[in-house]
């Protein structure tokens, strides 16, 4: 597999992560969350190709960096909006973010 690291295609799949947060939290249906996803594609957030043996190779590079830059720049906002709080405490509460989000 072939590592790029296209900063652009991470730049817009993390807004179009974005849009599919704000479209879920704005209670809409789960079409508009689908319709924002299906932007990623066109962000290049994920490529496919043939290797020369045949085999498909898939780089999902671009989405997992801009998932981790989403992440990152939002324990920072959490560290910089609670200067009462460390690191360890930050990510306890976006551990139990988490994991309750994730029972929706």
């Amino acid at each position: 597999m072939t590592v790029t690291t296209d900063t652009e295609a991470t730049r817009q799949s993390a807004h179009v992560l974005i849009d599919a947060v704000e479209a879920f939290w704005s209670g809409g249906d789960n079409a508009g969350v689908v319709a924002a996803l299906e932007g990623l594609a066109a962000a290049g957030a994920v490529s496919c190709s043939t290797g020369p043996d045949g085999a498909v190779e898939v780089n999902v590079q671009p989405l997992l960096k801009a998932s981790l830059t989403l992440a990152t720049s939002l324990m920072t906002m959490i560290e910089v909006s609670d200067p009462d709080v460390d690191t360890e405490q930050v990510l306890d509460r976006v551990r139990n973010v988490v994991d309750l989000n994730a029972q929706l």
